[in-house]
């Protein structure tokens, strides 16, 4: 498959379905629990998650994820207890895939490739492959939508396809307000 138009029409149907029901669910901590309970089910992964992070500040602002297990998990403020995140993630991101807002690693590194990373072991380890989606952060952090996998198997390119037909959605989904919510001091 290369293109959304090799989709079958029932992924289509499935993501047109998924972003409405999104858009009609609360908002979420940083995203809308529809949102991750569907892209879940339409893209079978072990988790998926939302993570921001503040690289200059050396911690995590939040971690919103759906755990292998289907619970919904939120981590506020958090620091990870191996700081070598903070150097090592933007040079892979760098070297692999600073020029595609959505990527799998299988599209750019060999199962041996990933092994070798200095981040495999402590954070990945078992994951066979990962499929992000990078959306507008502050200089200094990030912001990533992550389906992670961990049977051996690779995202192909339907779940990439979907992953690119979605992403405009992802953006404004990103955007409602919270509503009753303080503005956010900057």
């Amino acid at each position: 498959m290369s293109s959304s138009t090799d989709l079958p029409s029932a992924d289509m149907y499935a993501l047109l379905q998924l972003i409405g029901d999104a858009a009609d669910d609360d908002p979420g901590p940083a995203l809308p629990w529809a949102l991750l309970d569907g892209l879940r089910a339409l893209i079978p992964c072990a988790e998926i998650g939302f993570n921001e992070c503040n690289l200059a500040g050396r911690r995590y602002v939040q971690i919103q994820s759906v755990n292998s297990d289907d619970s919904h998990v939120v981590i506020p403020d958090s620091v990870p207890s191996n700081s070598m995140w903070f150097t090592e993630f933007p040079r892979l991101h760098r070297r692999h895939f600073s020029d595609r807002p959505v990527h799998a690693w299988s599209e750019r590194m060999s199962p041996e490739d990933l092994r070798r990373e200095r981040l495999y072991e402590p954070f990945w380890l078992g994951m066979s492959d990962t499929l992000s989606v990078d959306f507008p952060s502050r200089p200094g952090g990030y912001r990533k939508l992550c389906l992670w996998r961990t049977d051996g198997e690779r995202f192909g390119e339907r779940d990439l396809a979907l992953m690119r037909l979605i992403r405009p959605h992802l953006y404004e989904l990103d955007r409602l307000p919270v509503v009753g919510a303080e503005a956010c001091p900057t």
